[in-house]
């Protein structure tokens, strides 16, 4: 994702735009300083990006990015976490899975990768 165009969005939108593509548990920890603001949410949505296109549902179904954490742990490691409906979605889909998540930012661009495993449940 450019940087830039998720900060002329944000620019132009502001909190409106926040409540679309952050959870309620991102906009609780979300930094005051311009820059890590910027990368906190292109980071987020980049991440979000990333897991429905590893599911291949892309946002519809009731997947919303606002429904989607990405909350780094202790260390700084991004974890995934749903709400209630949106877990119970996934467990429609696949069994007993894990989601790793990576973001890396490089001037220009932020990167994010998700992995799932686990196994695809019979339809």
């Amino acid at each position: 994702v450019e940087i830039d165009r998720i900060s002329k969005v944000y620019q132009k939108f502001g909190f409106n735009f926040l409540v679309k593509v952050l959870s309620k548990h991102e906009l609780k920890i979300i930094p005051i300083e311009k820059k890590k603001r910027i990368n906190f949410i292109t980071g987020r949505f980049a991440t979000k990006e990333a897991l429905v296109k590893a599911l291949g549902t892309g946002f519809r179904k009731g997947l919303s990015f606002k429904d989607i954490s990405v909350i780094n742990d202790k260390n700084g490691k991004p974890e995934i976490f749903f709400d209630q409906n949106l877990n119970d979605f996934f467990k429609t889909i696949i069994k007993n899975f894990n989601i790793s998540a990576s973001i890396s930012h490089e001037k220009k661009y932020c990167v994010a990768s998700v992995t799932i495993m686990g196994e695809k449940v019979e339809t």
